[in-house]
């Protein structure tokens, strides 16, 4: 008896996780109500939040702000060991000449800043890229406005 309840469990609990789900699917499909009207707004903000050169662009200024602080930074230190005429064991205390090497690269004064400052730069250069990528999504001409000059219908 036990064994005839656990097997008609698990198709029950399948039966309605599945039907849950069914039905949240059917309502919502990328990301709208089916049985909604839908206003320009939300349909303009779904593109822009879509629209795969906008998250590019996105992306390539989430880098390029990251930039700046690593090129104004110190190149790491290198710690060094060499040793001369040692036995096959390595042992350091037999060896006939060990030396032992820190150094540090240190470039001229304000080389580092303007390297720094240049990158910034370039970071403002992908920030206005992407408020490009939101006004006209999809490389289109921005829409002409009444009294623009570059209207082609304006003599």
């Amino acid at each position: 008896m036990y064994a005839t309840r656990k097997k008609a469990f698990w198709p029950l609990l399948l039966l309605v996780v599945t039907a849950g789900g069914v039905g949240n699917a059917q309502e919502y499909r990328d990301g709208f109500a089916e049985s909604s009207t839908l206003s320009l707004a939300e349909l303009i903000h779904y593109a822009q939040e879509h629209n795969p050169a906008i998250q590019t662009a996105k992306e390539r200024l989430r880098a390029a702000r990251q930039v700046p602080a690593q090129v104004s930074a110190y190149d790491d230190p290198m710690a060094m060991w060499e040793n001369w005429n040692a036995p096959e064991n390595l042992r350091i205390d037999k060896a006939d000449n060990n030396i032992f090497r820190l150094s540090q690269k240190i470039p001229f004064p304000g080389k580092l800043r303007l390297k720094g400052e240049i990158a910034a730069k370039e970071a403002e250069q992908r920030e206005a890229e992407l408020r490009a990528a939101e006004a006209c999504p999809g490389g289109l001409d921005p829409p002409y406005q009444p009294g623009d000059h570059r209207d082609p219908r304006v003599k």
